[in-house]
C-alpha cells in the first residue's frame, strides 16, 4: 500500500504538472528567448519557489518536466529545512572531538570536548603495529597461488623493513614507561611489540617471505590485537558518555529528547559505529542519530541533516513510518520479487 501511494502520488503531479498552463508557457517562452528569474518574481509565484538556474534547459517530454520540477522543489525543501532556526541542539562528532551545538548552529554557542582518551590512542597504536608490517608486505604475497612460495625483497623493502624496526624499538621505552591499567595489559603491549621487532629482525636476515609465514605471524597476535582493540573501545565509549552526561546536566535537559547527532566516520562508518550506538541508545528517537560513511565537513553534515529532516517528515506524512525514507523505497517490492523467485521461479506479473 505504502509503495502505491507513493506511485500514485506521482501520477498526480506528472499529470498535473503536465497539464498546467504556466510550466507550458513557461517551456514556450523559454525556447523563444533567454528568460532569467530573480528572487521576487519566485516567491511572488509561492513562498516555497526555487531559484531555477538561468537559462535553465527544460525539457519537451512532460514526465521528465514534472521529474525535473520535482526535483528542484525536494533540492529546495532540504535546503530550507536547515535556514529556519531549530529549537533543539546538535551534536557533532568528527574526528576526535564531540561539539554541541546549543543553538543548533554552528555560530551559536559551540562547546567542544575530546573523546579520545590517552590510552585508547596507546592501544591503537601497538595494535596496529603488526597490521604496518603486513602492509608492508602484502605486495609481494598478494595473488600468489602457492601459499608456500617465497619472494625476495627488493633492496628499498629491506632498508623500509630496517627502519620500521628501528621506530619500534624505540618505542619500547614508552611503552614501559606509560601507566597502563594493570601489569597484565602492559605485558600484553610489550610482547606483542617484541613479537613484531622479532619478525622484523628475521625478514631483514632472510630478506624472502611467503605468503603462509605472514598469516601465521598475523594469526599468532590475533588474540592479543583483540584484546587492544576491545579495551580501546571500552575507554573511547566511557569517555564519550562521560561527556555527554555532563553536559546533559549542564545544558540541555529540557530539550534532549529533540537532540539530533551527525557522525562523520569512515567508509566503514554504519549502524555499529561505536559513536552512533552509543547514542542510539541514549536518544529516545534512534533516527535522531545521523551517519555519514566518509568523513564530511560541517557544510556536508549539515546537509545531511537536511536530508533526514526532510525525508523523516515525508515518511511520517505519507507512510505513517518516520523511518521509511531511510533506506530505499523499493525494498519491500525487491524483497517481493526476490522472495517469488526463491519460491516459484520465474518473474511475478504486476
Amino acid at each position: 500500500m505504502k509503495l502505491f501511494a507513493l506511485f500514485l502520488l506521482i501520477l498526480i503531479v506528472n499529470l498535473i504538472n503536465a497539464g498546467c498552463p504556466y510550466l507550458d508557457s513557461l517551456k514556450k517562452n523559454h525556447k523563444q528567448r533567454n528568460i532569467k528569474f530573480n528572487n521576487n518574481q519566485l516567491n511572488r509565484m509561492s513562498p516555497h519557489a526555487v531559484s531555477f538556474e538561468d537559462n535553465a534547459q527544460f525539457s519537451d517530454d512532460p514526465f521528465t518536466l514534472a521529474n525535473e520540477q520535482f526535483l528542484e522543489h525536494y533540492k529546495a525543501a532540504k535546503e530550507a529545512s536547515i535556514t529556519v532556526k531549530l529549537n533543539y541542539p546538535i551534536i557533532l562528532s568528527t574526528g576526535n572531538e564531540l561539539r554541541l551545538l546549543l543553538n543548533g548552529t554552528l555560530s551559536g554557542t559551540v562547546i567542544t570536548e575530546n573523546m579520545i582518551p590517552d590510552l585508547y590512542t596507546k592501544l591503537k597504536v601497538i595494535a596496529h603495529t603488526p597490521l604496518n608490517v603486513y602492509a608492508i608486505l602484502f605486495p609481494y604475497v598478494y595473488g600468489i597461488d602457492d601459499p608456500n612460495r617465497r619472494v625476495n625483497f627488493k633492496e628499498d623493502t629491506i632498508d623500509l623493513l630496517q627502519k620500521t624496526r628501528t621506530i619500534y624499538q624505540n618505542l619500547l621505552p614508552s611503552v614501559y614507561n606509560t601507566n597502563w591499567v594493570s601489569a597484565v595489559q602492559k605485558d600484553r603491549q610489550v610482547t606483542m611489540l617484541n613479537a613484531v621487532i622479532s619478525f622484523l629482525s628475521d625478514l631483514i636476515t632472510i630478506k624472502d617471505i611467503s605468503y603462509e609465514q605472514l598469516v601465521s605471524f598475523t594469526k599468532s597476535l590475533e588474540d592479543d590485537i583483540v584484546k587492544n582493540i576491545n579495551a580501546a573501545g571500552k575507554y573511547q565509549i566511557e569517555e564519550i558518555h562521560g561527556i555527554v552526561q555532563s553536559w546533559k546536566r549542564r545544558y540541555i535537559l529540557s530539550s534532549w529528547d529533540n537532540l539530533r547527532v551527525l557522525v562523520s566516520g569512515t567508509h566503514f562508518a554504519s549502524n555499529e559505529n561505536l559513536v552512533s550506538q552509543y547514542f542510539k541508545w541514549q536518544l529516545p528517537n534512534p533516527n535522531h542519530v545521523v551517519i555519514s560513511g566518509e568523513p564530511m565537513n560541517d557544510e556536508e553534515l549539515f546537509y545531511i541533516l537536511s536530508v533526514t529532516l526532510v525525508d523523516t517528515d515525508v515518511g511520517s506524512t505519507f507512510f505513517q513510518d518516520d523511518s521509511f525514507m531511510h533506506a530505499d523505497v523499493l525494498r519491500n517490492s525487491a524483497r517481493a520479487w526476490i522472495d517469488y523467485q526463491k519460491i516459484f521461479g520465474g518473474i511475478p506479473d504486476g
